[in-house]
């Protein structure tokens, strides 16, 4: 920390600070996105974020990233499907 409480990240440390944040973010979104209220999901979501392995989340983005996927192809299906007036 330098004289203005700033710190200052090495290259690694960065990247740390960046792969943690990535989780953050995806933790509190999932949990909002599942019905948790934002203030107990941001709480959990800075638990999980340090235990979690590199592979569960990596499966867990993927899942994720899946279901999405195939929610936007059954909208896409149910609007081509659909009736004009």
């Amino acid at each position: 920390m330098d004289e203005d409480h700033f710190l200052h990240l090495t290259d690694v440390g960065r990247k740390v600070a960046e792969k943690i944040y990535e989780r953050h973010c995806f933790f509190t979104e999932q949990l909002i996105a599942a019905g948790v209220d934002p203030e107990t999901a941001e709480v959990d979501a800075c638990r999980i974020e340090h235990v979690i392995s590199n592979e569960s989340f990596e499966r867990l983005k993927e899942a994720a990233f899946r279901n999405q996927e195939n929610e936007i192809s059954a909208l896409s299906k149910e609007i081509k499907d659909k009736p004009t007036e």
